[in-house]
């Protein structure tokens, strides 16, 4: 369905245009490459998993308050430059319109429901840094003894938000242990290791 150039071309982008550099090894590449290895066990396409992986996070470079229609607009620039078929382009952005969400497998592709679920289990896998990235200006700006609190709880709130996105049993095997992991090194945080949670 892809070239490897037009793939190429796209993970090059997604690289170019990721709010960070260690925000694109460490999200969005690993959604990428998670959802593709995911993809033949439950029969979506692996290359619309994996490019709507790569480029699903983008737009939160340009405004993270709608950082999926932002994204939605980089994926189609993106795809247009790569010479990706009408076809395709729509599956890729249709599957990043839909993510951070409760998705149906009834209703909307596989690969959209692929891309979320793996997208909400990397949360959890790839974590280290998330405190900091996620709540800098209440790091910054609240007062001991309020902060800790206020950051578990921030945490502990989207980490259950975050669950919920995972439903599809093959998929929630793969991040159990990670989910409850992440958990208990909210209970276990304390104000020495806040920054480099």
């Amino acid at each position: 369905m892809l070239s490897q150039e037009q793939k190429k071309q796209l993970w090059d982008f997604a690289r170019e245009n990721s709010q960070s550099h260690l925000y694109f090894i460490g999200h969005e590449s690993h959604v990428a490459w998670e959802s593709r290895r995911m993809a033949p066990k439950l029969d979506a396409d692996p290359d619309i998993c994996e490019i709507s992986g790569v480029l699903h996070d983008l737009g939160y470079s340009v405004d993270p308050k709608h950082h999926i229609r932002e994204s939605q607009g980089l994926a189609t620039t993106a795809l247009k430059e790569a010479e990706v078929d009408p076809s395709t382009t729509y599956r890729i952005v249709h599957s990043i319109a839909t993510h951070d969400a409760i998705l149906d497998p009834f209703r909307v592709p596989m690969e959209n429901v692929v891309m979320n679920e793996v997208d909400a289990g990397c949360f959890f896998r790839h974590y280290m840094g998330l405190a900091r990235w996620m709540y800098n200006d209440l790091l910054n700006k609240v007062e001991q003894p309020e902060r800790l609190p206020k950051v578990k709880t921030s945490l502990l709130e989207h980490a259950i938000e975050t669950e919920t996105y995972i439903r599809l049993p093959l998929i929630r095997r793969e991040y159990e242990e990670d989910i409850e992991k992440h958990k208990e090194r909210i209970q276990r945080m304390t104000d020495s290791n806040l920054s480099s949670y």
